[in-house]
């Protein structure tokens, strides 16, 4: 990757923008009335897919995900397909968000979950493609946990473990970057062993480089816990958690690790500034290797709406690509920026 990659999280609206016409939603409703087959379901996915990326790689996305505009939700979507969740086969029920998966038997793996829809994005897209999924912490704390009552512990081990074998999959499937989103461990610090722990069973043999998505939060207090953890790279929201960039601006910490900054609201409708992208990026490239250094919005962006989020993308790629064109201005023998320790 080159300095300052453009990437995205998980999520990209699912409703066009008017007057485009909402060929998704249409077909899931045909679904759910009996009027479409499952594959003609299947086929207007995979078209709403193509699409949304068609957009990201547009706005000037070089790592993309698959916008999971095929999902009912982050949480719904990967238990349906593990074994020992009841999930509602309702479409519009289970995607209300309120409805939690029940565990009603101890979780496993029984067969890959995300692996053809990447691979039908990987021969379709011009550029990398990174899978994205909700990590085991989370997982354990968004759910019912059913029979596995107060042990959280052993219900996010096991969700671990089956998760695992799902990243050995999409590596087998020759995906060099994996995502994994915990969106609750900002708000669970005091439970960062359990974190810990649960990181070691997730990534556990797994070669591809896994990075963990965080949000919602900073990360102050439980920074030496996540270098202990095998994660390849970290996910930073500067948006939400602005604390956040003082654990950037210590050229000690985070050694190798890919760093990506959340610098695009995932929620507000407002367009960040380029300059103050730029601004940014440059000034944590002045302890980081810029090449490590990644740009992104905080979180997913299925919540804004469509033309929100290509705008939002659309002004990481110019604050990345006017930090990039600063840094060869500024280049000296040796090839670090002037201040960089």
């Amino acid at each position: 990757m080159d300095m300052f990659t453009i990437a995205v999280n998980g999520s990209y609206p699912r409703l066009l923008d008017p007057p485009r016409p909402q060929l998704l939603q249409r077909a899931i409703e045909n679904f759910r009335q009996g009027r479409i087959t499952e594959r003609e379901l299947k086929r207007a996915k995979d078209r709403a897919t193509v699409d949304a990326v068609a957009e990201m790689v547009a706005a000037g996305v070089e790592l993309v995900s698959d916008g999971q505009v095929r999902w009912e939700n982050p949480m719904i979507h990967i238990c349906r397909e593990l074994g020992g969740f009841a999930v509602k086969d309702d479409y519009q029920e289970s995607d209300n968000g309120h409805y939690k998966p029940r565990a009603v038997e101890r979780i496993k793996w029984t067969h890959p979950i995300l692996l053809d829809d990447y691979r039908f994005l990987q021969d379709r897209s011009p550029v990398e493609v990174r899978p994205v999924l909700t990590g085991p912490f989370s997982l354990a704390r968004l759910c019912d946990p059913g029979v596995y009552g107060d042990d959280t512990s052993s219900f996010a081990n096991d969700l671990a473990d089956a998760l695992n074998r799902e990243l050995m999959g999409l590596e087998a499937g020759g995906f060099k970057y994996i995502l994994v989103e915990e969106p609750l461990i900002a708000s669970n610090k005091d439970k960062i062993t359990a974190f810990v722990e649960t990181a070691n069973l997730l990534c556990n043999s797994v070669k591809a480089k896994v990075m963990l998505c965080t949000f919602g939060g900073d990360m102050v207090g439980i920074e030496d816990e996540l270098n202990e953890t095998p994660f390849s790279g970290f996910s930073f929201d500067l948006c939400d958690g602005p604390e956040n960039e003082r654990l950037l601006a210590v050229d000690t910490m985070w050694k190798d690790r890919i760093l990506q900054l959340g610098l695009v609201h995932s929620r507000k409708l407002e367009v960040e500034r380029p300059t103050d992208i730029a601004r940014t990026l440059l000034k944590v490239a002045q302890f980081h290797d810029p090449e490590l250094i990644w740009a992104a919005p905080s979180a997913g962006l299925g919540f804004l709406p469509r033309d929100v989020a290509f705008a939002k993308l659309k002004s990481l790629y110019t604050g990345a690509d006017r930090a990039r064109r600063e840094i060869a201005r500024l280049e000296r023998p040796g090839g670090s920026l002037p201040g960089q320790r």
